[in-house]
């Protein structure tokens, strides 16, 4: 159906580090979006290798850019989520894409893009740009048919690349969490949440090799702390416990 409603206004959010050829086709990948109302926000962490450049070419179509050091991945994402003036907030970061160049003017047409959050699968790609699978295949974390804070229990259900967030409920990313902010992210801002739409769409591409992938323990003891933050002692203790029997499931069978 066509909405005749005012575009809200979207703020894409890319980082980026010593990264620059990913970075362009990240960049070209959502000025290519059809739907007309993009705030989009590019944040360099100081790089050295031409990646500034890149972003020059095209700042007259981004909103915001700076470059300069930072404290880390989640410290970047947080100045670009301060410079955000959009209604609602989506981290595409450098080497991630969305789906299509219609898939936010499709949310728009069928939901509004009023509500507090929308949420979709994610496939996941390798550097040729090849498409591996989604995420719910791939691996033994499965989008729910219906979204709250309490999915999180059995692990990062959705990617944080493919969850749309009213900027108001957002809020930052907690530096305390070196690898892992983004659950903590997002089981909080689900707290807050009213309305959660499953776009039942594959949202964005996702490419694999992630950070919190490269430092998994550290991932697996932050993790830990924030379910025990927003779930209880109890509760994260046979999460975990149930999580490491399904990974060697996952791996017997799979």
């Amino acid at each position: 159906m066509q909405n005749n409603k005012p575009y809200p206004k979207v703020s894409i959010i890319t980082v980026v580090w010593n990264a620059k050829d990913a970075l362009r086709a990240t960049i070209e990948n959502i000025l290519g979006q059809s739907y007309p109302n993009i705030e989009y926000i590019v944040i360099d962490g100081g790089s050295t290798d031409g990646s500034v450049e890149v972003a020059n070419e095209y700042k007259d179509r981004i909103a915001y850019y700076i470059s300069e050091k930072d404290k880390g991945l989640y410290d970047a994402m947080n100045k670009g989520f301060r410079a955000a003036t959009g209604e609602l907030v989506w981290f595409i970061n450098t080497g991630d894409y969305i789906e299509t160049p219609d898939t936010l003017t499709h949310i728009y047409n069928q939901w509004g893009l009023l509500d507090d959050v929308y949420y979709g699968e994610t496939h996941f790609i390798d550097e040729a740009g090849t498409i591996l699978g989604t995420r719910s295949a791939l691996t033994t974390r499965k989008v729910p048919k219906s979204l709250t804070w309490k999915s999180f229990r059995h692990g990062q259900v959705v990617s944080h690349q493919s969850i749309i967030v009213k900027r108001l409920l957002a809020g930052e990313f907690n530096l305390n969490y070196r690898v892992s902010a983004d659950v903590d992210w997002g089981i909080t801002a689900l707290r807050k949440a009213h309305r959660i739409i499953n776009t039942h769409m594959v949202l964005t591409k996702y490419l694999v090799g992630g950070f919190s992938k490269k430092h998994q323990q550290t991932s697996w003891k932050e993790r830990f702390n924030i379910f025990v933050k927003h779930y209880g002692w109890l509760q994260a203790l046979c999460f975990h416990a149930y999580f490491v029997w399904r990974a060697v499931w996952f791996k017997l069978v799979g």
